[in-house]
Parts: structure tokens; C-alpha cells; sequence
């Protein structure tokens, strides 16, 4: 958890917080959630008798006098519970002497959670500075200046107190996360400076911007009661992210979102308007980039319904209620049976099927996708061995990735133990990341899959012409196979264009030598125009839905697989 309270020295800009932070003759520190010293300024030097690297890394428990050693440790974590605490307490100095000194301890958050503490440490006495002091951090975001979310709610109470109406909205700043992990927390709070700015320029009439979580702002308007004002102020705010933001490396975009509820209609809580301008906000999300949503009942059915899928899905992997089925890839020319594809399929209790399109985009907000796709990535493996041993033809079995599976550092190590695990041969497995997944690759992305091919595992790329591919990342991805999506076979007779880009996918593959694999096939005409035109395999319901196992091996039997050969369905 190495987020440094204040990463800012070296800027010239005049930015209060720093100076703040930097200068204050009071002892700072700041403290990550295991009680270890990440900060301190230049008093807290002075208090202590230790430079910060001395310090940094020292466990609170050692600044502490051994008999209030247990106080503090007690203090600390009711202050991770989000409490602020003032107390008096004993500080050892490097030279072995002890001070008796007041503490007011307060959380720092990062969005909804605690992410570590903050000490402010003066000598005994002095209540009006320590009061302005900690009521400053209490109110004011450290990295901005802007009020918090506590000032919010302090406004918005007063406002819907007044019987005054008024609009509430929510803004999530995307791309921050991969800012910050590309360029440092220091550009990511610069970055969110420059918009705060920016934002306030836009908005003068807002009666307050808030930030109130790592990436989230509210702006709040008082008295603006109509929709369609509302609508062109959240278009101002988001044309904010229009220009390119330019740092110490290239310039880059950023994209962002933001929901509107309207008091008293929409709330007459100021917790509950809160909530309302969050689920509008990532409805929004949903949508697409750089749009706005107004809240609305229906808004507040599909959020009810997601939490319930979301409680539901942990439940389901609890309780092994997913399942994986298969659905055949078939050669295109010879109308064998060359591999599968494993998909995963959930039946909601109360709710019935839940589409994949639904569920997993949930599964992968939530983090849950990384133990389900080894758990789909294990039981796929497993099951074609099994049917290896069983005496069918070996084939291969292609398995889906996600991008938070993407992101694990031990992506190959986990992998390589399910093969051995499940005795599956690398050259029986294939792997798919989706178009839009590549264009987000980085070197050390393309570095793990290179290594993933040395163990014999193939490599596709799903969805292709979906997303907006370069040919930069074919050359450099160590891909095997294109998957045509279905929406360019669906309409494939009638429309012409559908037709050239299909041939012009076939001839870029050709060109490349890779495979390729049109998903979606579902009439006759389809797989006639597709076969005319070399497409090595085809995959649909023309010749078989998604299939249990057992329903799959009864297919394989049924078309003669133990033969190498397979009849034509059509």
C-alpha cells in the first residue's frame, strides 16, 4: 500500500495542500493501514529525531512510549474504522527521551475506503490551532483543496432543510487508475487538479464541487430545477475531458461519466439523493463514455436487480452453481469436428438464465471473474482430457480470458498448475482475449504471452472487427486465430458491406497466416458464402448450441468422432 500521503515536492505550482503538509510546524505523519510510516514533514523530523528514512517503514508501536504502546495501537484502529480520535500519548525521541504530546488522528480515504492515517502531533495544549487544524483535514480533500464528501453533506442538508430545489450530480473520472499506475500518484494528483479546475471554470455556478472519492466529484446547484439546463451544464463538465492532458510523457485523453438526480423529486435524503446520483452515474457507465444520465425509476429497478445478481453470483460460486457447456467448432470444408469452446452459463434461482452479456461484466467489476475463469480455465481442461481418455480424437479447447485475469502477475504460473494438474498437453488449449483487450496490451502483457506459446498453447483473438484493432498489434501479439464476430455473420446475405469486411478479415488472416473462426452461424447461406471463401471453421447453432458434457460426447458419437468424421447437418 506504498500511496504516499504527499508525493508533490518539485512542483513550483502554488498549491496550498503542499505547503500545508511540507511546512506546518506541527508534526505530520502518515501511516498505511498496518500501522507503518509511509510520510512526514519536515517537523515530524524535528519531533522525532529520525529522517524520513530512517522512519519510513517503523511501525507506530516503536515512536511510542512502551506503556502506551497498547493506547495507541487501540487509538489507530478506531481511527481505520473511520473515526477521528484526539488523545494524549508518550513519544520516544531517537535519543531515548520521552514527551507527553497530543495526537488528533484522523482516516484518509481513497473512495469508500480507509487507506491509511494521519497524525497530527503538537505538545500538550494549544485546542483552537488543533481545532482549525484537524477541522481543515475534516472537511477539506488533501490532493484538490475542494470540500469532501462531508461538506456535501453538510450543504446538501442545508439546501433540502431550506425546502430549496436544487440538482445533484455525480461525476466518475475514467482512466485515472491506469494513470496512476503508468506515471506515478503524483501525475494522478496533478491530473486531478488540472480537472477540478477545469471543472470549476465550467460549472461557476455550482454552490459547491466536491470531491468525494478517488476518481468521483459532485457538483451542486441550487435552485436549478430544470432538466434541460441541467443536461447542457453536464455536457460543459464532460467537454472538459475533450483535450489531450500532457505531462512528463505523451498526451493522453480522458473519459468520464456523470449522473443527475434533481431535489426534492428525486430525494428528499440527503443520503438517499446520494445514492440516486451514483446509480445514475454508473448507468451512464454502462452506456458508454462520456455521457450523463438523469436518475429514474427504471434506473433504480436495473441497480436493485444488479445488486441482487451480484449476491446472487457470489452465492452461485459458493455453492457451485455455474456451469460450463461447449459448443463445437467445425471445419469448415470437411464438416469434422475440430475443437470447442468452453462458455459458462449461470441459472439464477429466482430470476431463471441470466445472460452471460448480463452476469459477467458484473463478475468483472467486482473482481469475482478471477476465481471463476480459473475455475471455468481448470474445469475446461479437465473435461477435454477426459474425453481424451475416453478414446475421442484429441481437440482443442479454447477458453476465454478476462482483463482483471490478464492483470495477474502469476497469469502463467496458474496456467502451467492446471495443466499438470488436469494432465492436459499445452497443444490442447487455447486462449482468447477480446479485440479490445489487445489494443489495451502493454510489453509486459505481450512478454506473458509469449511465454504461454512456448508452453504450446494457442492464442485468438474473440470478437475481432468489433473494436478498432491496429495492425501494430498483430504484428506484435503472438496470436494463431481471428474470431469473426457474430454480428457480421447475422446479416451477412443481404448487406454488402457486412460482406466486404468478412472478406476483408479472411484476407488479412490469409496474409498473416492465421486461422480463422466465424462465430454466430446460423443459416445455410451463411456457411456457404464463408466456405467459398476459405474461412477454416465455423461455430453456431446450424450445427450444435452450447452443449453439456455429456450432451457434447453424445454429439461427438452421434457424427462419428471416433473416426475423424462428422456429418454434414446441413
Amino acid at each position: 500500500m506504498e500511496k504516499r500521503w504527499v508525493e508533490m515536492k518539485g512542483h513550483s505550482e502554488g498549491d496550498r495542500y503542499r505547503q500545508f503538509f511540507c511546512h506546518h510546524p506541527e508534526a505530520v505523519f502518515c501511516f498505511d493501514c498496518e500501522g507503518n510510516v509511509l510520510d512526514m514533514n519536515s517537523s515530524g523530523k524535528e519531533l522525532t529525531g529520525y529522517s524520513l528514512r530512517e522512519l519510513k517503514g517503523m511501525a507506530i508501536t516503536s515512536l511510542v512510549d512502551f506503556a502506551d504502546r497498547n493506547k495507541a495501537v487501540r487509538y489507530f484502529e478506531r481511527t481505520l474504522e473511520g473515526r477521528k480520535q484526539n488523545y494524549q500519548i508518550k513519544l520516544r525521541h531517537k535519543t531515548g527521551k520521552v514527551k507527553a504530546l497530543r495526537v488528533v488522528s484522523l482516516p484518509l480515504d481513497d473512495g469508500p475506503e480507509v487507506t491509511g492515517v494521519c497524525f497530527i502531533v503538537r505538545k500538550v495544549g494549544d485546542p483552537k490551532q488543533e481545532k482549525e487544524t484537524a477541522q481543515y483535514l475534516v472537511d477539506y480533500d488533501r490532493s484538490t483543496e475542494l470540500p469532501n464528501k462531508s461538506q456535501l453533506r453538510k450543504l446538501l442538508g442545508g439546501e433540502l432543510e431550506s425546502r430549496r430545489s436544487g440538482t445533484l450530480m455525480a461525476f466518475h473520472l475514467e482512466n485515472l487508475k491506469s494513470v496512476n499506475e503508468t506515471l506515478g500518484y503524483q501525475s494522478g494528483d496533478l491530473i486531478l487538479k488540472e480537472v477540478a479546475k477545469q471543472i470549476k471554470k465550467v460549472a461557476a455556478d455550482a454552490k459547491v464541487v466536491a470531491r468525494i472519492g478517488g476518481n468521483e466529484f459532485a457538483l451542486l446547484f441550487s435552485g436549478m430545477s430544470d432538466k434541460g439546463e441541467a443536461a447542457r451544464t453536464a455536457q460543459k463538465v464532460l467537454n472538459v475531458l475533450d483535450k489531450l492532458f500532457e505531462l512528463d510523457g505523451p498526451a493522453f485523453s480522458l473519459s468520464g461519466n456523470i449522473g443527475i438526480v434533481q431535489y426534492p423529486e428525486d430525494g428528499r435524503e440527503v443520503e438517499k439523493l446520494l445514492k440516486n446520483a451514483n446509480q445514475a452515474m454508473r448507468s451512464a457507465k454502462e452506456q458508454r463514455k462520456n455521457h450523463f444520465e438523469f436518475f429514474s425509476a427504471e434506473i433504480n429497478e436495473k441497480m436493485v436487480r444488479r445488486l441482487k445478481l451480484e449476491s446472487g453470483l457470489r452465492k452461485a460460486i459458493q455453492e457451485k452453481a455455474l456451469k460450463v457447456v461447449f459448443q463445437p467448432r467445425i471445419d469448415a470444408r470437411s464438416f469434422k469436428v475440430v475443437g470447442m469452446e468452453a462458455l459458462l452459463r449461470w441459472h439464477h434461482p429466482e430470476l431463471g438464465s441470466i445472460s452471460p452479456g448480463e452476469f459477467i461484466p458484473i463478475a468483472e467489476s467486482t473482481g469475482l471473474i478471477v476465481p471463476i475463469g480459473e475455475w471455468v480455465l481448470k474445469t475446461a481442461c479437465k473435461q477435454n482430457k477426459k474425453w481424451q481418455e475416453a478414446g475421442h480424437v484429441p481437440m482443442r479447447i479454447s477458453v476465454n480470458l478476462s482483463v482483471l485475469q490478464l492483470k495477474q502477475d502469476d497469469l502463467v504460473e496458474t496456467v502451467a498448475r492446471i495443466l499438470e494438474e488436469t494432465g492436459l498437453e499445452g497443444r490442447w488449449l487455447e486462449l482468447e482475449i477480446t479485440e479490445e483487450m489487445l489494443m489495451g496490451t502493454e510489453k509486459e502483457t505481450i512478454r506473458t504471452f509469449h511465454k504461454l506459446r512456448k508452453m504450446g498453447i494457442q492464442m485468438a483473438i474473440d470478437d475481432f472487427g468489433t473494436g478498432y484493432s491496429s495492425l501494430r498489434y498483430l504484428k506484435d501479439f503472438p496470436v494463431n486465430r481471428l474470431k469473426i464476430d457474430r454480428s457480421f455473420i447475422q446479416g451477412i446475405e443481404g448487406n454488402q458491406k457486412l460482406r466486404t469486411i468478412v472478406e476483408t478479415i479472411l484476407s488479412l488472416a490469409k496474409g498473416l497466416n492465421l486461422n480463422v473462426t466465424a462465430e454466430g452461424v446460423e443459416e445455410a447461406s451463411q456457411h456457404a458464402f464463408l466456405k467459398e471463401r476459405h474461412c477454416d471453421e465455423v461455430q453456431g447453432f446450424l450445427f450444435s448450441p452450447p452443449l453439456s458434457d455429456q450432451d457434447f460426447q453424445s454429439f461427438l458419437l452421434s457424427n462419428g468422432h471416433a473416426t475423424g468424421e462428422v456429418k454434414c447437418p446441413v
